[in-house]
């Protein structure tokens, strides 16, 4: 696989399509660093796996949806394809790495993918909140005319009813990550492997930070609201390391330019003020130019 085949590759993809738009605008400064970190990108995971490679850009970055695309899937894909394109910088040896896994035998979830750094095994989720839903449903809400009720669903308990009537907070999402990470992955009895899980979201990381670590009710503290049945607070010890980035904000800002950066009081995204004096673009499918939080994984017993 060449840049000549990536682009073939986008050129069948629908009209509208956010890659296939970006091609037309080539010739300007950020659509044209976007594209070439973009098949750069490819072509590092082509040259360990190109079955990979394939299937990111014929299904996954696709992202086809009806005569369409889906654009929170394309965004999932884009942060997929950073974090491995990241993490295949660190390999130790290129056979190490698996794309989409089964550590659990006989389960249809799989993570991402795995790869060995320093005689660890790392397996890799990647998760991306869907803000389109959000936002249609809060554009539907404005334009009925109706008051506008946004709630934490963790502080209070909704009907379903209620869920479909209102706005939930958009860090509410980052339970359904945790459990449906923590189902893709095997816990380590002697600690030969370690299992992470990547949250991409905006700039207001504080969110899902707060959803995981408030010491009223975060998630993986022991005044969890997130209980059984019984009122046991659910843990997930399959979890050993969880990442919080940017990337979400940061793709979007960056396919969003065309000759100038945006400032980052605007875009949220405070690479761009030095762009704009050094006009060094930096590349957005590489994690060291996004903002990241490390969270411990464990509940916090304090």
């Amino acid at each position: 696989m060449n840049s000549e085949d990536i682009f073939s590759i986008i050129d069948s993809y629908s009209d509208d399509h956010i890659l296939k738009q970006l091609v037309s605008f080539k010739d300007f400064p950020f659509p044209s660093s976007y594209l070439n970190f973009f098949v750069e990108a490819i072509l590092n995971v082509n040259h360990i796996d190109p079955k990979a490679a394939l299937d990111l850009l014929n299904h996954k970055i696709r992202s086809k949806s009806g005569d369409s695309y889906d654009f929170h899937n394309l965004l999932s894909s884009l942060c997929e394809l950073s974090v491995m394109n990241t993490m295949l910088f660190k390999i130790d040896n290129p056979s190490t790495f698996k794309y989409e896994p089964q550590p659990l035998k006989g389960s249809q979830k799989n993570p991402e993918f795995t790869i060995n750094i320093s005689d660890y095994k790392y397996y890799i989720e990647v998760k991306t909140p869907n803000f389109e839903n959000y936002r249609k449903k809060l554009r539907e809400i404005l334009k009925s005319e109706k008051s506008v009720t946004h709630y934490e669903s963790r502080i209070f308990n909704l009907s379903e009813k209620q869920k479909s009537e209102n706005m939930v907070s958009t860090d509410s999402k980052i339970k359904d990550f945790l459990v449906d990470a923590n189902n893709k992955f095997l816990k380590s009895e002697d600690n030969t492997h370690f299992n992470v899980l990547f949250i991409c979201w905006t700039d207001h990381t504080d969110q899902p930070a707060t959803a995981l670590k408030h010491p009223k009710h975060g998630l993986l503290t022991k005044n969890s609201w997130f209980n059984d049945e019984d009122g046991i607070i659910i843990s997930f010890n399959n979890i050993d390391m969880i990442f919080i980035t940017d990337l979400f904000q940061n793709h979007i800002v960056h396919m969003s330019c065309i000759s100038e950066p945006t400032p980052s009081i605007i875009s949220g995204v405070p690479y761009f003020d030095d762009t704009i004096k050094t006009r060094i673009i930096p590349d957005p499918f590489n994690l060291k130019n996004s903002r990241n939080v490390i969270v411990e994984s464990q509940i916090d017993e304090k």
